[in-house]
């Protein structure tokens, strides 16, 4: 299955080719999301796999990224060589991951990691419709999509699925970087080491070594929202390579994400939102991706309230909250051209991150018990080694804000506000609830944690190569000129 992700990815780069090859980076994780994303829409629509209908939604997509991409497909075929043996390479990358994974057989579990598997059984055994309430607001689909292949060889769980996308997310922070950078990458030291070393403090941290052989779907979600939100930045920027390529990445993952976990469709929409916003971005490409959000939003819902109907029970208020977010992207885009917002969309991120946390404050002030003793837990998991994670966080979250208060530059804003607005978000799901978070490392929100580390990386590791310093509130100048793309 490595081999096939690849080989779409590669297939995607073949027909939006711009002159650079640097999207095989991803190209692993762009056909994985694509998969993924075909297995949910059989799965919500008919109720189970269908293959016939997996394989028509795949050739719809890929004939019909062929037919946009038609005048330029003569062309490509030229280059065919140029994609092939890089991809080769990334083939040989992601074999190896798999044969160590399958040797290593190194796994992490929770008592949640059998609800997954529990969910990837219904499927492989074609009893998706036996879902309760539980396994569908809870465990959902993608991640039991990742490992219901294993099924059918007896194997129960994909022992590489987890560490291939902990490689995907790594593949996308350098990804970034090298369109991001263009040309002088590469070659320039500051920014390989700055990058580099950001990599490297990424892999060092506890839990991101656990999440990364850990059956469930926390870093799936992570490497989603970080796909979003780097494709974002670069389409934002104007440095993407490919913009059809970018969107296609970013389609799969709004998709993959949504079904992830509860929170994901709010995570999706911070990350993608400021796209909404951004004055140089085309509004046809916005309403078409916010439409796209709404779609998916719109099979979240009725795949749950399904669920429920099929239980006897009434659907909650909070199974309309995905259709809901993706009619507020929807007026974000269109809105967007107004001149108001062309001229204060940068102000109008800062006061919905500003939004953010007040609302947080103020679920505080009404629910101060609940709140006191989740925040006491959360405490003694960050930094009083309960959750596991060391002082790697605590140390992440405080140079994401330096970095974020000294750095006098635009384009990291949709990332800055993405990074900025998850561990609120995430905090405030606790009001959701009856009981506050736990001491712990089994605790859902020291879990949940994971989601917000790869965009804290992705920014520092972008703001640390860069020289656009100043203390907050202070105007720099902007560079005039862009460098090469990669």
């Amino acid at each position: 299955m490595a081999t096939i992700f690849v080989s779409l990815g590669a297939l995607f780069l073949f027909f939006n080719y711009n002159k650079s090859i640097s999207e095989l980076l991803v190209s692993y994780f762009s056909g994985f999301a694509a998969f993924i994303s075909t297995i949910i829409i059989s799965l919500v629509l008919i109720g189970s796999i269908n293959f016939m209908f997996v394989v028509s939604l795949f050739l719809i997509l890929l004939l019909g990224n062929a037919y946009v991409q038609r005048a330029r497909l003569a062309s490509n075929v030229r280059h065919i060589p140029t994609i092939v043996l890089p991809a080769i390479g990334v083939w040989i990358v992601s074999l190896t991951v798999v044969f160590v994974a399958r040797e290593a057989n190194l796994v992490s579990w929770h008592s949640d990691s059998f609800q997954y598997l529990r969910v990837a059984a219904l499927i492989a055994e074609d009893n998706f419709d036996m879902m309760n309430r539980n396994l569908a607001e809870q465990r959902m689909i993608s991640t039991p999509a990742m490992h219901f292949l294993s099924f059918y060889f007896d194997e129960h769980y994909a022992r590489s699925a987890a560490p291939l996308v902990s490689v995907s997310i790594i593949s996308i922070i350098v990804f970034t970087a090298l369109f991001y950078f263009g040309g002088s990458f590469l070659k320039n030291w500051k920014q390989l080491i700055a990058v580099g070393v950001s990599i490297l403090f990424l892999v060092s941290i506890n839990r991101f070594v656990f999440h990364s052989f850990y059956v469930n779907g926390h870093l799936l979600l992570a490497a989603c929202v970080l796909a979003i939100a780097a494709n974002v930045v670069l389409l934002a920027s104007g440095r993407s390579g490919s913009r059809p390529f970018a969107y296609i990445l970013i389609g799969a993952s709004i998709m993959v994400a949504c079904f992830t976990r509860p929170e994901g469709f709010m995570l999706a929409a911070l990350a993608l939102g400021p796209l909404m916003l951004w004055p140089g971005v085309p509004a046809r490409e916005k309403l078409l991706i916010a439409g796209w959000y709404l779609i998916c939003g719109l099979l979240l819902s009725y795949f749950l309230i399904s669920v429920y109907a099929a239980g006897g029970h009434a659907s909650p208020l909070r199974n309309y909250a995905a259709p809901v977010a993706g009619l507020g992207l929807m007026f974000a885009a269109l809105i967007s051209n107004l001149a108001i917002v062309k001229a204060y969309h940068r102000h109008m991120l800062h006061l919905a991150e500003a939004a953010v946390w007040l609302s947080l404050a103020v679920l505080a002030l009404m629910s101060p018990a609940l709140f006191w003793a989740s925040l006491q837990a959360t405490y003694t998991n960050a930094l009083g080694g309960a959750g596991a994670w060391g002082y790697g966080f605590v140390l992440l979250y405080v140079l994401f804000y330096i970095f974020a208060l000294t750095y006098r530059s635009d384009d990291f804003l949709p990332l800055r506000f993405a990074a900025s607005t998850t561990v609120p978000i995430l905090f405030m799901l606790v009001f959701t609830r009856t009981s506050p978070y736990r001491v712990g490392d089994g605790d859902s929100f020291s879990r949940m944690l994971i989601e917000a580390v790869p965009l804290m990386v992705l920014f520092i590791a972008l703001a640390a190569a860069n020289d656009r310093w100043g203390l907050p509130f202070m105007k720099t100048r902007k560079r005039k000129e862009a460098p090469d793309r990669a």
